[in-house]
């Protein structure tokens, strides 16, 4: 069983937000998290779920658009 640990949300969006400029340096990703959001979860599992959003609307969604978080 993988292990579940507090994560802080925030810095998990922030890291997918860093990773995926890296690889769409073009597309403009903003991310504006004001509130502490700490959960209870698996690393690997929330990263993938964020990172394919993100993926997802930077491939799949109209040049131009905002990708915000």
């Amino acid at each position: 069983r993988e292990e579940h640990r507090p994560l802080e949300m925030r810095d998990l969006v922030n890291e997918v937000r860093e990773f995926s400029l890296g690889a769409y340096p073009d597309r403009v990703i903003s991310t504006d998290i004001s509130a502490d959001c700490t959960i209870n979860g698996n690393y690997k599992h929330l990263y993938s779920a964020v990172s394919n959003l993100v993926i997802n609307a930077l491939t799949k969604g109209a040049d131009g658009v905002l990708v915000c978080g």
